[in-house]
C-alpha cells in the first residue's frame, strides 16, 4: 500500500505531461519472432542467410536454421513468401538497434506476418529517413527505472529489457508522409544501365549461336533464329522505351518525395509555446525530455509510478533552466548515439593470450585493486571501474550484456574497441546525471 507521502507525491507527478501527450505515434520495437534467423551480427551474415533460405523448401529451411514450430504471427512459409514478394532489394537491409549500443542487421520489408512477424511499419518507415527515437517502457519490473534510450535506427522491442512486461516502446522525432514524386536521377542512369547490359548480353548469344549455326545448321533452324530475332526486336524496343524515359526524366516524376512532420502533438505543442513564449526545436524538446529521465533523483522519487506506466515528465518555470537541461540531455544523446566517443582512461587496456577472444564466462574482478571484466579464464578489459560494469539500461548491465550476447563468439577488433568505448560512454553518462540531478532540483 501507498504511504501518505506516496500519495502526495503520486497527485504531483499526476499532474505532470505523459510521454503519451507529447509525441503523436508510437509503439513497441520490432518484434522478430525467430531472431536467431532474421538479426545477424553482419550485413554480409544476413545477405547470406536471405538469399538461402527463400530458396529452400520448408522443412528442409526449418531444419537448417533450427526453426521449432510455426505460430499464428510467424511461419516460414509466410516468411519466404515476404521475401519473394520483396524482390530481395539490397535496399531492404536495414541496421536494427538490437541492445544498448549493440547494433545488427536484418532484412525490413514492413509486412507484418512476414519475415519479421510484428515489423510496426507505421513507426519504423519513418526510420528509412534521418529520424531520432525516444526509447522507454511502459511497465519495469524487479529493477528500478533505467529505461531510456536514443535511436536512430529501427529498433527490436527487446532493446531494453527481455520480459514482454517491459517492452521498449519507440517515440519518433519526426514523421515522413508521401508528399508526392519527385525525379531521381541516378536511380534512371541505373535502370538504363540494366537494360543496356540486358540487351547487349542478348545480343552476344545471339551473335554466338550464328556463328554456330555456321559450324552446324542443325543446331539452329530457321524457327530458332526467328524466336531470337523477335527477342533482340523486343529488347531493342524496350531499350528505346527506357532511354526515352531517360531523357525526358526532368519532366517526370519516377520516385517518392516525403515530407518531414515532427511528430510533436499539437497540444503539447501549443502549451510549451505559451509556457516558454518561444518555439523549440524537437530536438531541444527531446534532449530536455532525455535529461528529465536521466535524472538520478527523479528515477528514485518517482519510482513507484516509474514501473507501473508511461514516464510523466515535468516542465521548469523558465526557459533558460529548460536550455540547461535540454544541453546536458543533447550532449547525452550525442554520445549514446556514438556520435562522439568521451576521452576517457577506463578501459584503455584488453590483454591476455594472443588469438584466444573467444566469449566464454563474463565476470568482474578486482585485480591489485584494478578492475577487470574477464570474457574467458585469460583474456580480459582492464580499468573498468564496478559501478561501470553494473550500470544497467533497462534491464541489462550494458557491459556484461554486450558481451553475453557473444557468447561462444570469437571478438573481432571493432567488438573489442566498441567494449572499451560503451565504458567510456557509460562513466560519461554517471557524470552528467550528476550535473542533471543539480540542474532539475528546482522541477522535481
Amino acid at each position: 500500500m501507498f504511504s501518505y507521502q506516496n500519495y502526495e507525491l503520486k497527485k504531483e507527478y499526476s499532474k505532470w505531461i505523459s510521454i503519451n501527450e507529447i509525441f503523436d505515434i508510437n509503439s513497441v520495437g520490432i518484434v522478430s519472432s525467430r531472431d536467431k534467423l532474421t538479426i545477424r551480427f553482419s550485413e554480409n551474415e544476413i545477405k547470406e542467410i536471405v538469399n538461402d533460405f527463400v530458396k529452400l523448401p520448408i522443412e528442409e529451411a526449418r531444419k537448417k536454421y533450427n526453426l521449432v514450430k510455426d505460430v499464428r504471427d510467424w511461419s516460414v512459409q509466410m516468411a519466404q513468401n515476404d521475401l519473394k514478394k520483396s524482390g530481395l532489394k539490397d535496399k531492404n537491409f536495414k541496421q536494427i538497434h538490437y541492445r544498448p549500443f549493440d547494433i545488427r542487421y536484418t532484412y525490413y520489408t514492413g509486412n507484418s506476418r512476414g519475415f519479421q512477424s510484428m515489423p510496426r511499419r507505421t513507426v519504423m518507415d519513418n526510420f528509412i529517413n534521418n529520424n531520432y527515437a525516444l526509447i522507454t517502457s511502459r511497465i519495469v519490473k524487479g529493477n528500478s527505472f533505467s529505461h531510456s534510450f536514443v535511436s536512430k535506427k529501427i529498433t527490436n522491442g527487446a532493446l531494453l529489457a527481455t520480459n514482454t512486461s517491459s517492452s521498449s516502446y519507440v517515440y519518433p522525432l519526426y514523421r515522413y508522409v508521401e508528399k508526392g514524386l519527385y525525379f531521381n536521377k541516378e536511380e534512371a542512369k541505373r535502370t538504363l544501365k540494366e537494360i543496356e547490359n540486358e540487351f547487349l548480353e542478348l545480343q552476344k548469344e545471339y551473335r554466338n549461336l550464328l556463328k554456330e549455326k555456321q559450324k552446324n545448321s542443325l543446331k539452329l533452324d530457321e524457327l530458332a533464329q526467328e524466336e531470337y530475332n523477335s527477342l533482340i526486336e523486343e529488347k531493342e524496343i524496350l531499350l528505346e522505351i527506357k532511354r526515352e524515359q531517360y531523357e525526358k526524366a526532368p519532366k517526370n516524376a519516377i520516385d517518392i518525395q516525403y515530407e518531414k512532420l515532427e511528430n510533436i502533438n499539437l497540444k503539447f505543442r501549443q502549451f510549451i509555446d505559451n509556457k516558454y513564449n518561444k518555439k523549440f526545436s524537437p530536438e531541444q524538446i527531446l534532449a530536455y525530455i532525455y535529461g528529465i529521465l536521466h535524472s538520478p533523483t527523479y528515477r528514485e522519487k518517482y519510482s513507484d509510478f516509474l514501473k507501473i506506466d508511461f514516464p510523466r515528465i515535468p516542465f521548469c518555470d523558465s526557459s533558460e533552466d529548460f536550455e540547461k537541461i535540454a544541453e546536458v540531455g543533447q550532449k547525452l544523446i550525442t554520445v549514446h548515439l556514438m556520435e562522439e566517443i568521451p576521452d576517457s582512461d577506463i578501459a584503455e587496456t584488453y590483454d591476455g593470450e594472443v588469438g584466444k577472444n573467444t566469449v566464454e564466462r563474463v565476470k568482474f574482478q578486482k585485480v591489485k585493486n584494478v578492475g577487470r571484466v574477464y570474457i574467458n579464464k585469460t583474456n580480459y578489459f582492464e580499468h573498468i571501474p564496478k559501478d561501470i560494469f553494473e550500470f544497467y539500461i533497462g534491464g541489462y548491465k550494458v557491459i556484461e550484456k554486450y558481451l553475453k550476447e557473444r557468447k561462444g563468439k570469437d571478438l573481432q577488433i571493432e567488438e573489442i574497441q566498441q567494449v572499451k568505448n560503451i565504458a567510456k560512454i557509460l562513466a560519461f553518462t554517471m557524470e552528467k546525471m550528476e550535473k542533471l540531478d543539480e540542474l532539475t532540483k528546482k522541477t522535481i
